[in-house]
């Protein structure tokens, strides 16, 4: 059973991800998409989205989210690693935009 002293620890340690992510807010990384985000339009079509969100990782293992406009063009980035302009972060991943 989780004691307060681990609940203090997680959050400790949620604290310090969320500042470490906003770092890199403004900042232009290397990204490698590998697939559709699993919320983007084709992957929950009860949340309607103009176009379509990759997924991919940092050089840092963070999710990165990105919009492209089809399907067709989120195709052309699987496997690849494009440059991506960091815009806002959240506790668990960064949103930017392809640069």
């Amino acid at each position: 059973m989780p004691t307060s002293r681990s609940f203090q620890l997680l959050a400790d340690m949620n604290k310090k991800q969320i500042i470490f992510n906003q770092g890199f807010e403004d900042q232009t990384m290397s990204v490698l998409f590998e697939k559709e985000a699993p919320k983007s339009k084709a992957n929950s079509p009860k949340t309607p989205r103009p176009g379509t969100q990759l997924w991919g990782k940092s050089p840092w293992l963070q999710s990165v989210i990105v919009d492209v406009s089809s399907e067709e063009e989120a195709k052309k980035y699987f496997g690849k690693i494009a440059s991506v302009k960091i815009l806002k972060s959240r506790p668990s991943s960064l949103v930017g935009v392809l640069v």
